[in-house]
């Protein structure tokens, strides 16, 4: 899932216009920052008893 698939997915969710989040390469910006940020689950799920939800089940 990237960044702008995210933000697409919370703006259809809260009734926005989803054609108005800017589209393109992080690379490209000239903004400070990670350019590829993942979320690593595993330890969590070993943890808790609880089943992690997808994105596309929790938005």
């Amino acid at each position: 899932m990237s960044r702008h698939g995210l933000g697409v997915l919370i703006a259809q969710r809260d009734g926005l216009d989803a054609s108005r989040l800017p589209e393109g390469l992080r690379a490209a910006a000239a903004l400070p920052g990670a350019l590829n940020v993942r979320l690593d689950c595993r330890a969590t799920q070993v943890k808790l008893r609880t089943r992690l939800c997808g994105v596309h089940e929790f938005l």
